[in-house]
């Protein structure tokens, strides 16, 4: 029962939703996952420093963003939730729209609904379910990455695994396949903390901004410009923005 649990694509007891937004044309999006901010603890996250730096259109934050002990929760606490941990995070840049895609299987609040909302300038959308954002020159579905591999100790050591045997971003790839992504759309997600770039195959994983039971902290997101995709990581000893590029692809 424990394998139908963690691989629930091998059966058809659950199939994730899919929500379509239309985007601007050749503005930045930003994607990072695995946070996992405590409400009543709020560490410091370098994010609005990228979101200014790069001048950020859409921020996607896909999943494990908060711990939340994966409960449920209503509507209007999380929408508190949500804009005391923006606040602290000082995510305050003006035309911004965040997506918060929740895990469907651990730490984040239990939703079974699209929320939306406005936090001054910024609208807020969180996504039950996947993520497909389009424009005229790209498309991209993003999710926490659980619908491959609920576990997310068990994701990262199947993708660890692989990639000595030369496989790298495995699950990605499997979802990509299990999603029936067309053959010019991007899958990115989150969930394995282990970032990293497959143009071939047009996957990406954004890596984790926090230490998870035997999973480092990358600090890494992934920056889409409209002509490319591109890994960037945040120096957290100075808080501040680096412009080193991890790894790039071409739309």
């Amino acid at each position: 029962m424990f394998v139908l649990w963690n691989f629930p694509w091998l059966t058809t007891y659950y199939k994730p939703n899919i929500s379509t937004f239309k985007i601007e044309v050749n503005k930045k999006i930003l994607i990072v996952s695995d946070l996992h901010l405590k409400p009543s603890n709020i560490k410091y996250k370098p994010l609005e420093k990228i979101v200014k730096k790069e001048d950020v259109k859409y921020l996607v934050i896909a999943g494990d963003f908060i711990e939340y002990k994966h409960k449920e929760i209503e509507e209007e606490k999380l929408v508190k939730i949500l804009e005391k941990i923006l606040k602290k995070l000082n995510i305050n840049q003006e035309g911004l729209t965040i997506f918060y895609v929740p895990s469907k299987s651990s730490h984040d609040p239990k939703i079974n609904k699209n929320i939306e909302f406005q936090l001054n300038s910024i609208q807020i959308h969180v996504i039950d379910g996947i993520l497909r954002l389009v424009s005229k020159n790209i498309a991209l579905y993003i999710t926490h990455g659980d619908y491959a591999s609920r576990d997310g100790g068990i994701a990262a050591t199947i993708n660890r695994t692989l990639k000595l045997l030369g496989v790298n971003l495995f699950l990605e790839k499997l979802l990509r396949k299990i999603l029936k992504i067309e053959e010019n759309s991007w899958l990115i997600m989150g969930h394995t903390h282990i970032p990293g770039i497959d143009e071939s195959s047009r996957v990406a994983n954004c890596g984790a901004w926090s230490r998870h039971i035997l999973r480092k902290e990358s600090n890494t997101a992934i920056l889409v410009d409209g002509k490319s995709i591109k890994m960037l990581r945040a120096e957290k000893q100075v808080k501040q923005v680096m412009s080193k590029v991890e790894a790039t692809g071409e739309i």
